[in-house]
């Protein structure tokens, strides 16, 4: 992900943002706890999604301005893919 964050931020016109809606890592440590101990199962069962990954972080490391973010629980969603969030990154 971080190359494709480095990449975007080349790319991107002076000015311009990026949006972003993902499911992501859980605030709740109970929750975040079982995202880490599914992980690998659920990176081969969905595919290489990746349902422990703080984006907003990796968004932010890369360059990018993250405050205007929501976060949410998607509720009809697996539980270990349920907090998501919205957002635009400048």
């Amino acid at each position: 992900m971080q190359g494709a964050l480095a990449e975007a931020r080349r790319v991107l016109r002076p000015g311009g943002t990026v949006r972003f809606c993902e499911h992501v890592r859980a605030t709740d440590p109970a929750l975040a706890r079982s995202q880490d101990r599914w992980a690998k199962p659920w990176r081969w069962f969905a595919r290489g999604c990746r349902s422990n990954q703080d984006t907003v972080r990796l968004i932010a490391e890369a360059g990018f301005d993250t405050t205007e973010v929501d976060r949410f629980d998607f509720a009809v969603a697996a539980p270990i893919t349920r907090p998501h969030v919205i957002g635009v990154a400048a």
